[in-house]
């Protein structure tokens, strides 16, 4: 922790979780006749001296400079304190609740350096099973008590397996059960891809077809071009499913020979007429195309769109000197093997495939345009909206989100964007969420139980918007009675597991925390890896 001098109450979160979980530096004045031997070497001796030098500093008002101070040495995990009742109380609570919300306060209490209480660890264990992101956060918090606990009962096999892993070691790789390789290789490729991929194709000819596929799967962990080759001699397997596997990677590698076979297939299939687009039909097969694993059944429809939805987007623009804007705006010619609703969907799927987030933000446009007032969007308007927010500066994230809520955006669209805008969101998109979501239950919009998560997830647990969800709950929600009954239900669900989120936090020390890893992250300790499908 950095604790400017002055601040006193961020010295006060110091004493008050100990030295083992903060580490912190004062600023005293610039003015000290040096600062050689200014605080004691001891920690706790130096933060009563940093309390006293802050006080000054701040009633003299001096000029500061930063100057180090000793800190304890890290606790090892196993022997971080148990965190207290309360916040056992909250997690609790949780438990069943929310998985992703289990698992922001699992790596938040890892992150403040505290371990599970034992008495708590069985139901804990048994209530992360079949949950992938809080059964990789459990990891970061079980201390030696919880990781002595794992072997002893079978339903927790996927756990202790993934507590087993040993990244500077491959003898689990080696000798281990199928569970136990699948454990390690997906723990090495987020640490060291190269490596992952090196020891795999090492004893690649040795492996069944069935391993071989779920291998592969495990490589679109860290994907680069550096996995090209090994991909590119996986088209040649002579088990279907690991080629088509291949294929799946390779067509999302922009740069890569594959995507390139794909131009020159499709790259001159749409030429641009004095108002029409027009669409040609495509070349026969050959044992290129069919090694590629592209789909050419139904040539005249589905085919051609397999082969359009292969080609960058972005290679579109180039060839045919029109933006996307532009391009969208031209119809089909009716003498063309497809529609302009197939060419847009192709260029939907593509614009997805290699996270384009120009060619989404306009084809969410377009459709935004071709349906006002619509309540239901194209299944892909969600994941085109997450390319779109992902591509914001971080500095106008938070205005867009305002901007898109004032503006009445889709569900699946604002529910994509929040989900990729850090927590805790700042006050301005909390405060306009409340009337946004009004309107949508009024319409009659689909709101899922995983909005409302996110909110519980991602909300300020502090603040003015906290008095707009109740003056909703009580006044009532209007529209349609079954769908603001359930509003009211999920409302009520999403405040109570706010309280709890804030109960956990402000037991843990964190209360005051920006959230910057509650999502989406590990805590100090992290985790090697764990059962990567929820069930």
């Amino acid at each position: 922790m950095s604790a400017p001098a002055g601040d006193l109450a961020d010295l006060a979160v110091v004493a008050a979780l100990g030295l083992d979980h903060r580490h912190w530096e004062i600023s005293p004045p610039a003015t000290a006749p040096g600062t050689d031997g200014l605080l004691s070497d001891d920690p706790a001796t130096a933060l009563l001296e940093a309390a006293v030098l802050a006080d000054i500093a701040a009633r003299a008002g001096a000029v500061l400079a930063t100057v180090p101070v000793p800190t304890a040495p890290v606790r090892d995990p196993g022997e971080w304190p148990e965190w207290s009742t309360t916040a056992s109380a909250a997690l609790m609570a949780v438990l069943g609740r929310s998985p992703g919300l289990l698992a922001d306060l699992l790596r938040a209490a890892a992150r403040a350096g505290f371990r599970a209480p034992a008495p708590l660890l069985p139901d804990l264990l048994d209530g992360v099973l079949r949950r992938a992101e809080p059964a990789r956060a459990v990891l970061a918090v079980l201390g030696s008590t919880g990781r002595r606990l794992l072997p002893r009962d079978p339903a927790w096999a996927a756990l202790h397996i993934a507590a087993s892993v040993d990244l500077d070691a491959d003898n689990l790789w080696h000798t281990g059960s199928r569970d136990e390789r699948r454990a390690h290789l997906m723990a090495l490729r987020r640490h060291d891809p190269a490596r992952a991929r090196e020891l795999l194709a090492a004893g690649w000819p040795a492996e069944t077809a069935p391993d071989r596929s779920m291998w592969l799967d495990v490589l679109r962990i860290g994907l680069s071009g550096a996995d090209e080759e090994f991909l590119e001699a996986a088209l040649d397997d002579r088990s279907a499913a690991v080629r088509a596997g291949a294929a799946g990677l390779l067509g999302t590698m922009p740069g890569s020979r594959y995507v390139a076979r794909a131009i020159g297939r499709a790259g001159s299939m749409i030429e641009l007429g004095s108002d029409r687009l027009q669409v040609l039909a495509a070349g026969p097969p050959d044992d290129a195309l069919f090694r590629d694993g592209v789909a050419v059944g139904g040539i005249r429809g589905g085919g051609i769109t397999s082969l359009l939805a292969a080609v960058p987007p972005s290679h579109w623009p180039a060839a045919l000197g029109l933006p996307p804007a532009g391009l969208l705006e031209i119809p089909v010619d009716s003498g063309s093997p497809i529609t302009s609703d197939d060419l847009h969907e192709a260029w939907r799927v593509a614009a997805v495939r290699f996270a384009d987030p120009s060619w989404s933000e306009v084809l969410l446009d377009h459709a935004a345009a071709d349906r006002p007032g619509a309540t239901v969007g194209h299944p892909l308007d969600g994941d085109l909206a997450r390319i779109v927010a992902g591509s914001w500066p971080a500095t106008e994230a938070a205005d867009r989100t305002v901007a898109l809520l004032r503006a009445g955006g889709g569900v699946a669209v604002v529910e994509s964007s929040l989900s990729v805008l850090p927590g805790p969101w700042p006050a301005g998109v909390a405060e306009a969420l409340p009337e946004w979501l009004a309107d949508q239950i009024w319409a009659n919009a689909p709101v899922g139980a995983g909005f409302y998560d996110l909110l519980a997830r991602r909300l300020p647990t502090d603040g003015p918007h906290l008095a707009l969800w109740q003056q909703m709950l009580d006044e009532g929600v209007e529209g349609p009675p079954a769908a603001a009954r359930a509003a009211v239900r999920a409302l009520d669900g999403m405040m109570l597991s706010l309280g709890l989120r804030r109960a956990f936090l402000a037991a843990v020390g964190l209360s005051g925390w920006d959230g910057g890893q509650l999502t989406g992250s590990t805590g100090p300790v992290g985790s090697t890896g764990g059962p990567e499908e929820d069930g």
